[in-house]
């Protein structure tokens, strides 16, 4: 503000604004200038590059006149000038400073969240009318202020970017009298580009919790912890940082539904960036792996493996349907369970569950077809003659005629006679014992045996040529492993020699026809 030095009289000019280029002033006409409406304004640059200049304005605004040196060409930045308000009879003069120029060469750059601003400050390399640099950043609802030395002729700024959104960046100079003109860039922080602070959430399901991990990305720089919420009921807990990742929620229920959040905050606790969520259920009771086997006699064996969560107190129930849908169910706190006394030949259901739970897990599985008839006929020498006949018609069944004292031989033929030679008809606890096996789904029946003192002495006048040797376990449970094996055995060798008899090593009578 400027005056006049007359005594007695006052009168002021306010100058508004100064720029790199151009000085703005203002006046009120009052006082001496009361009244007034013709004023001259007078601009004599020192720098001797520039001329002066007179101009005469007419005003007759009630509240304030106003005058821009641009009216007379634009200034030199960084130089002195003389100015003067002539009205009526009084003048007001002094001397300004024009600001520095401004900055140049803005650039704005968002890489992974990160905001980097650079500029070129060519008024650097004028130390003595630069004062310092300012950079205003309106981004969101948040505005940030940097000041900058005055000896940079290269500017930098960098933020981190908690959340997508716009904004404008501005950068001056201060000096001289004023401000340089202010350079703007946009800034757009699009969800194309979003950085999350907390990303990968993990969760993992337990016996009554749930194990939570996710990542911290060092993208905000107001994060300072996080805060877990967990839903059904709400439960929180807060970190002492943002190196703490993971966190286990524990004394939850069993097979229920959670949600689990995670949310960064700054050091007054307020959210910062986005929270992130999932949704998981606990583990609960449960089976898997259930394996079901048909026995001997006419009976089904059911097992099953627990989950994780089941204990030494945890019950299974265990369910049969037959073919008429009618069910037998059983309690049992062992892994397994045995039904007997069922109907040969028949398909059945078979369901186990923890009890009191929904999810289960079935199988349909047959039980064992019926046995057939043996019958065993002394032929001549040492010759045993061995009959089978069944009631349940094949197409594809095979016949497991086994024999010795501990049916330690035995072979798997598709022809109803066979012939044993060389048999020791004469040695104590002489057994003969037959089974049908399935050639196609692998089905059996139980053994049917008959010993020595059901031997007839009637030689049959038919004797077998096709007969297949193998060696296995005449167990229930490998019998179809070795009926497979055997199958494709005698497949492949009655092509090769249809009349043939193929031996595998192992204890085996002389002579098998």
């Amino acid at each position: 503000v400027w005056w006049s030095g007359n005594r007695g009289h006052c009168q002021t000019v306010d100058i508004t604004r100064v720029s790199s280029y151009y000085f703005e002033l203002s006046w009120h006409r009052s006082n001496d200038w009361f009244g007034v409406t013709d004023y001259e304004v007078v601009i004599a640059p020192q720098d001797p590059s520039q001329i002066n200049c007179n101009v005469t304005i007419m005003c007759n605004e009630p509240e304030a006149c106003n005058f821009n040196s641009s009216k007379c060409g634009l200034l030199n930045a960084c130089s002195s000038v003389n100015f003067a308000v002539t009205g009526g009879d009084y003048t007001v003069s002094d001397v300004l400073f024009t600001a520095p120029v401004e900055v140049e060469n803005m650039k704005v750059n968002i890489e992974r969240a990160n905001l980097t601003v650079s500029w070129d400050n060519p008024a650097a390399l004028e130390a003595t009318c630069l004062q310092d640099t300012i950079l205003q950043l309106e981004f969101g609802n948040n505005i940030y202020n940097h000041t900058m030395d005055a000896n940079e002729t290269q500017g930098f700024y960098w933020l981190s970017l908690c959340e997508v959104g716009e904004g404008e960046v501005r950068v001056w100079n201060r000096g001289g009298s004023g401000e340089s003109e202010i350079v703007t860039k946009p800034v757009n922080y699009t969800e194309d580009d979003l950085v999350l602070i907390v990303d990968k959430l993990t969760l993992t399901p337990g016996c009554g919790e749930i194990t939570a991990t996710w990542s911290y990305n060092h993208v905000c720089w107001a994060a300072t912890h996080f805060i877990l919420k967990i839903a059904s009921p709400l439960n929180y807990f807060s970190t002492k940082d943002t190196s703490v990742t993971s966190h286990v929620f524990k004394d939850l229920n069993l097979g229920e539904y959670y949600t689990v959040s995670v949310t960064p905050l700054d050091k007054d606790n307020f959210p910062v960036g986005y929270e992130i969520g999932k949704n998981v259920y606990t583990l609960e009771e449960g089976i898997s792996n259930l394996v079901t086997e048909a026995q001997c006699p006419c009976a089904i064996y059911v097992s099953w493996e627990p989950s994780t969560c089941c204990t030494n107190q945890t019950l299974y129930t265990v369910t049969l349907q037959d073919y008429n849908f009618i069910n037998t169910s059983d309690v049992s706190r062992n892994t397994s369970y045995k039904f007997e006394d069922l109907i040969e030949d028949e398909q059945y259901h078979v369901c186990v569950t923890v009890s009191g739970k929904d999810s289960k897990e079935c199988v349909y599985v047959d039980t064992v077809m019926p046995g057939p008839d043996v019958g065993v006929q002394k032929g001549p020498g040492d010759t045993l003659i061995v009959t089978i006949g069944t009631s349940y018609w094949c197409y594809d069944c095979a016949y497991n005629v086994s024999w010795g004292p501990n049916l330690e031989n035995f072979i798997i033929t598709t022809d109803q006679q066979n012939s044993i030679d060389t048999y020791n008809t004469s040695a104590e606890e002489l057994r003969v014992c037959a089974s049908i096996i399935s050639m196609d789904d692998g089905r059996f029946s139980c053994m049917v045996c008959r010993d020595n003192s059901s031997l007839p002495t009637t030689a049959p006048s038919h004797r077998s040529d096709n007969v297949i040797i193998i060696v296995c376990s005449v167990s229930a449970g490998v019998l179809v492993l070795g009926l497979v094996i055997g199958g494709i055995i005698w497949l492949q060798q009655k092509n090769k020699h249809p009349s043939g008899v193929t031996q595998a090593s192992g204890p085996a009578p002389d002579n098998i026809h």
